[in-house]
């Protein structure tokens, strides 16, 4: 018998992404005060509250809950905008240290 599940693996990766996407964008929303950063962990934490509170239409139907969609969409605009944050601070980064 295996010790962790193989389905709990890339759920526990993208649980990792996740709480390092928010507490990045919060430190830097925190450091720098843009709109951009208290964007992303807006995203966040509503993607993460409709994942949460979504309620099936009907219930015991086996589907998923339209709001859990919306919730998991919000999570990811969240994630991929504080990536291209990150990223976009790193390339500046270069740019004025090669001047």
């Amino acid at each position: 018998m295996p010790l962790i599940h193989p389905e709990l693996i890339p759920l526990i990766a993208l649980l990792v992404l996740y709480a390092a996407a928010l507490l990045y964008s919060l430190r830097q929303a925190w450091r720098l005060r843009r709109l951009h950063w208290l964007g992303c962990v807006l995203l966040l934490i509503a993607g993460f509250l409709s994942m949460l509170l979504a309620r099936p239409v009907t219930p015991d139907s086996g589907e998923m809950p339209p709001g859990f969609g919306l919730g998991v969409m919000l999570a990811l605009a969240g994630i991929a905008a504080t990536t291209g944050g990150a990223i976009w601070r790193v390339f500046s980064c270069r740019r004025r240290r090669r001047r």
